[in-house]
């Protein structure tokens, strides 16, 4: 017998702090400050020109619960404008950060819409 399939994206994400960068170059610097050279960082994220890495609240009861429920909560979240995907950086110091492109997850997408209208206003 097949197992039944369902999809059942989040209701709503709740991000507490975030921290805005002015260009992915000052972001991607931030990121690497201090790393050495040939280290790689794989942590950032790109989606729809938004450039951004985040940090989860621990996992817990209280939180396994609500990602069930379909509420997702970020601790904090780091962002910059970044029209143009890449899916490495070289820095200056030698230091290789790697780029996802999440733009096929519709989390990231919302995610990505909310912080263009709310943050990055030009």
């Amino acid at each position: 017998m097949k197992p039944t399939v369902k999809y059942i994206p989040r209701k709503e994400v709740i991000i507490h702090e975030y921290t805005k960068y002015n260009s992915s170059d000052d972001f991607i610097n931030a990121l690497t400050k201090g790393a050495p050279a040939g280290s790689i960082v794989n942590v950032l994220k790109w989606v729809d020109g938004v450039l951004l890495s985040f940090r989860p609240l621990p996992m817990n009861e209280v939180i396994i619960k609500a990602l069930i429920a379909g509420t997702l909560y970020w601790d904090h979240v780091s962002f910059a404008p970044m029209p143009e995907y890449q899916d490495q950086i070289i820095t200056q110091n030698g230091v290789t950060v790697v780029i996802n492109n999440v733009s096929g997850n519709p989390v990231f997408v919302a995610i990505a819409e909310f912080i263009k209208k709310e943050f990055l206003k030009t």
